[in-house]
């Protein structure tokens, strides 16, 4: 259990969460340009993306209008500094989870 909790806190997934979030708050229109652009130009009207590098095609509910949105956002957005992972956080959030 306890390996289980060490290998949760600040694991790979949460860690690459974090770096995603980071790069969109430290650089907001470099993210939008080289992140949601891409996702933009390789969207249906209809909601439907496809991947062109990995050949997965996924349907969305915001579709074109949605991506344009948080371009828009983001564009608007002044850079603010990175988060950083709570340990202490992280660990409380686990212990609300197993109840």
């Amino acid at each position: 259990m306890e390996e289980q909790r060490r290998a949760t806190i600040g694991g790979s997934f949460e860690i690459g969460v974090l770096a995603e979030i980071n790069q969109a708050r430290m650089n907001p229109r470099a993210y939008a340009e080289e992140r949601l652009r891409p996702l933009h130009v390789h969207t249906s009207d209809e909601g439907l993306y496809k991947d062109p590098d990995r050949y997965i095609q996924r349907n969305t509910q915001e579709g074109k209008q949605g991506v344009l949105e948080a371009i828009s956002a983001l564009n608007r957005l002044t850079p603010m500094k990175p988060l950083r992972l709570a340990t202490g956080l992280s660990r409380s959030c686990l212990e609300l989870v197993r109840l």
